[in-house]
């Protein structure tokens, strides 16, 4: 904040910016007693003017020495005035957090800013963004590890979207939620803020797998052996389901007592299955279905314990 008074008709201010390529200014010209000259200057060049009392200039520098001069319009008295000036250099990429984020893009940045968050499947997203009008505004969500990109549409420069991933067949599968700001040759601004709504299950990036196959099987499996093993999780009327393999050490000709149980007040039931890892493949052998306490025996290998609502037929939900 810059702070001064013209105490003569012929008094003049000057106020050095920082003069970095890539650098952004937005000054503020928030108080002034009576109307004067302001001009945001660079060497050879005049980004803008005008006589007021409050006025905003948003301004990419060139590399060169730049700065604003104050002078008076009409002389009475002493002329206070108040300047805020926020400099800013190239973003690029901003991760976003649970606060909101915001930049500038110099006019001469042709990639512009690229913000971004991660999170798991089945999260439901409310995102909000706004810009100046010269700013544009792309949505990408990329799926990993698969690399697979799918846009979705930001095409307003103010504007929000629910935006809700796809499940994901491991715990250890995530997405990337990004959304890129450019101009075409102008100096911008953008400002984003992200909330994610559906509550998420522990030891997954968000939701936990509903699906069972042979890769997430083995990939994603917790290891027990003769060990307590504990997570917690959530289930609604969009996420029915969350299947956790298991995965318990030792030789094939052994044999384990496998026991799940739900806290009291869980709202859901359970299902263990026992599979089959003597064969080529992985296959179900055996299963146990029960709502405070299942145990099925199992021996050595991959196995399933699914964890299903309450109120969800049984039929519906395998």
């Amino acid at each position: 904040m810059y702070e001064g008074v013209l105490s003569d008709p012929q008094d003049a201010d000057n106020i050095s910016l920082v003069d970095a390529p890539g650098m952004v200014h937005f000054i503020q010209l928030v108080h002034a007693d009576e109307p004067l000259n302001i001009e945001v200057r660079e060497e050879g060049f005049t980004h803008g003017q005008a006589e007021a009392n409050q006025t905003a200039f948003l301004s990419s520098s060139r590399g060169n020495p730049m700065w604003i001069s104050i002078t008076n319009s009409d002389f009475s008295s002493p002329n206070a005035y108040r300047i805020l000036v926020h400099s800013n250099a190239a973003d690029e990429d901003v991760a976003l957090g649970n606060q909101t984020a915001s930049g500038y893009i110099h006019e001469l940045d042709n990639r512009g800013d690229r913000i971004y968050f991660l999170t798991g499947g089945s999260a439901e997203i409310q995102m909000q963004w706004s810009g100046n009008p010269e700013t544009e505004f792309a949505g990408h969500m990329t799926h990993f590890p698969s690399e697979l990109v799918t846009p979705f549409d930001v095409d307003m420069n103010d504007g929000n979207i629910t935006l809700i991933t796809p499940s994901v067949d491991s715990r250890h599968a995530w997405y990337e939620i990004s959304i890129t700001a450019q101009t075409q040759s102008s100096t911008g601004t953008w400002s984003i803020d992200r909330s994610i709504v559906s509550h998420g299950d522990d030891g997954c990036h968000h939701d936990c797998p509903d699906l069972i196959h042979e890769n997430s099987l083995q990939s994603g499996a917790h290891p027990i052996e003769n060990t307590r093993w504990e997570t917690r999780g959530w289930l609604s009327e969009n996420d029915t389901v969350d299947v956790y393999p298991i995965f318990i050490p030792g030789e094939i000709w052994e044999t384990h007592r496998v026991i799940a149980n739900l806290a009291d007040g869980a709202n859901a039931k359970m299902q263990l299955q026992s599979w089959n890892n003597s064969g080529p493949y992985l296959t179900p052998l055996d299963v146990a279905h029960g709502e405070q306490t299942v145990g099925l025996n199992m021996t050595p290998g991959y196995h399933v314990l699914k964890v299903i609502r309450a109120d969800c037929f049984w039929i519906q939900c395998l």
